[in-house]
């Protein structure tokens, strides 16, 4: 079966703190009145603790602004399986100075989509994928204002993987990635692009202790960081 959850538009924020799946379902729709009317702070999927917990079936966001209000996320999932944030999706961290991603996965088995979403405010990182976690950014972004990412736009640490087939319109400030410990970062560029440049951002990317920068046109014969 599929459950759909629908949010008013609310001048009050929802929270959502998903912590558990069930065996068994399709999939579970979590779809608000638009992004300009309802807005879920700190949305958080799976345990604070990062205890390994299994969500079932996948949870699909739409229609919503996600704010980072104090977790220092937009969207973070720890729970083993996926999580989709798609159609009219906004992420916004204006309200946190303290924010280290607008989107956040954590974990072996944990999966991240993030598809068409605007960016908002200034943080360390647009995307993080951290300790074996998969985060796939893809179908177009669109930068609002100028902000600043401190770390990187898109980062990988820890053997995860973080891909980024994406076209991302509007300017910001920091490096465009970094890939550290073991991680991969497949990037895109209708030619390959060795330097990242597809992502945002007016510094280089970055690679260390291991970490793999590839473009999309390496699976074709154009190598770019691969090891030796």
């Amino acid at each position: 079966f599929e459950l759909t959850i629908n949010l008013a538009a609310s001048v009050t924020a929802y929270t959502l703190k998903a912590q558990v799946g069930w065996v068994g379902g399709k999939k579970v729709n979590i779809t608000g009145a638009g992004s300009a009317t309802t807005t879920i702070d700190d949305c958080q999927i799976g345990p604070n603790s990062f205890a390994p917990t299994v969500l079932g079936p996948p949870i699909v966001l739409s229609s919503v602004t996600l704010a980072d209000v104090s977790s220092g996320a937009c969207l973070s999932t720890t729970a083993i399986g996926q999580v989709l944030a798609q159609t009219d999706i906004v992420c916004d961290s204006t309200a946190d100075a303290g924010s280290y991603a607008h989107f956040y996965a954590f974990g072996a088995g944990v999966e991240l989509t993030v598809q068409p979403a605007t960016i908002k405010g200034s943080s360390g990182t647009h995307l993080f994928a951290d300790t074996q976690s998969n985060i796939l950014e893809n179908g177009g972004g669109t930068i609002s204002g100028t902000p600043a990412f401190s770390v990187a736009f898109a980062f990988a640490d820890s053997f995860a993987i973080l891909e980024s087939p994406t076209v991302y319109s509007g300017a910001a400030t920091g490096p465009r990635f970094s890939a550290t410990l073991g991680a991969i970062i497949l990037g895109n560029a209708p030619t390959g692009d060795p330097a990242g440049t597809w992502f945002a951002g007016n510094a280089a990317g970055t690679i260390a202790t291991g970490g793999k920068y590839i473009g999309v046109t390496d699976y074709y014969g154009n190598v770019s960081g691969l090891p030796t």
